[in-house]
């Protein structure tokens, strides 16, 4: 869901036809916009901000250079719990369920876009290669959103982009330690390590001690992307 425009029609407040693209918005930002709307005293402790200064084409004073959005289980209940860090500029993804083998999936993998790059990849390497990366992923990603913006080339292992890594790594780590997130121990045990069994053990005792709703996602390749007819 992350880069869903938010749609907001006030007369008399927001210019008709504005757009606003500077400005990161989340949904939790509804509420506390509501209660300043309505001159309620907010009692504070809110993850969102209030976005009247975006009405009036102000940038959110409240709201760093990096932004946080997060994933936990599909529909299924199935854990593949992601953390993202996005800029202007990038977007770096960490998979706490990463393990090399382990596939990801969801309902939006059974649409006819995830057929179709099956079936080109049948004849095309290109589109292979892309499938396999939706359904395995990497433990970590980074895209560069201006020049990339449909997020084709993983930069995470790129030694030109290791200042830029480091830089969303410590935002990530600060950012999982203030919102006590339940899948910290998997992040800081991957960044000390790099081992990917480390980061599977440690999601495994995640899972089985954090009371996370849901289960571990299976391991086990589907038939149908695997060996597609």
């Amino acid at each position: 869901s992350t880069k869903t425009p938010m749609i907001i029609r006030w007369p008399g407040q927001i210019k008709p036809g504005s757009v606003d693209s500077q400005n990161f918005v989340s949904i939790m930002d509804i509420f506390p916009t509501l209660l300043a709307a309505a001159h309620i005293k907010s009692p504070g402790g809110f993850d969102g901000v209030n976005l009247a200064p975006v009405f009036n084409g102000e940038k959110l004073a409240d709201r760093g250079e990096i932004f946080f959005t997060q994933f936990y289980a599909t529909i299924g209940k199935a854990q593949f719990n992601m953390r993202t860090a996005l800029t202007h500029q990038y977007a770096y993804t960490f998979n706490t369920f990463y393990n090399g083998d382990r596939l990801y999936s969801s309902s939006s993998l059974g649409g006819n876009f995830f057929e179709s790059i099956v079936t080109l990849g049948k004849t095309d390497p290109k589109w292979a290669a892309r499938a396999e990366f939706l359904l395995r992923r990497a433990p970590e990603e980074l895209y560069d959103i201006q020049k990339d913006p449909d997020c084709m080339n993983n930069l995470a292992g790129s030694p030109e982009y290791v200042e830029v890594m480091e830089k969303f790594r410590k935002s990530v780590a600060a950012r999982m330690k203030e919102t006590r997130d339940p899948v910290e121990p998997v992040y800081t045990t991957y960044q000390s390590t790099g081992s990917v069994e480390d980061m599977r053990k440690s999601y495994e005792d995640v899972m089985e001690e954090s009371g996370l709703i849901g289960r571990i996602p299976r391991e086990v390749d589907m038939e149908k992307w695997t060996h597609p007819e």
